[in-house]
């Protein structure tokens, strides 16, 4: 949690879109999967493709571990996240995100 909450911060203190899958799953798009029409049709402020910034409301309740991730994250250089084989990889170069998203 606390490479991904440095993700975020790393992306905020650079003007970067967040990009994040799991803010377009809330409410009834709970467990959605998140296609590119998906983000080209959803206009909402959840939308972190579009929008840049932290959505106005959460989008979920977060555990104690999560909000503790949140106010301390990791001191890391990552921009990029995505799941691979059940884990997370992390990388600071786009370049080095799109190898990972092919596997």
């Amino acid at each position: 949690m606390k490479l991904i909450s440095s993700v975020i911060y790393n992306r905020l203190k650079k003007h970067m879109k967040l990009q994040m899958d799991g803010t377009l799953n809330y409410g009834k798009y709970s467990h959605t999967k998140v296609t590119p029409k998906m983000i080209k049709y959803n206009n909402t402020k959840y939308n972190t493709y579009k929008y840049y910034g932290l959505p106005l409301k959460p989008v979920c309740v977060s555990s104690q571990n999560a909000i503790i991730a949140a106010i301390f994250p990791a001191k890391t250089n990552y921009l990029y996240f995505v799941r691979v084989k059940g884990k997370h990889v992390f990388t600071k170069s786009y370049k080095e995100h799109l190898k990972n998203v092919k596997k």
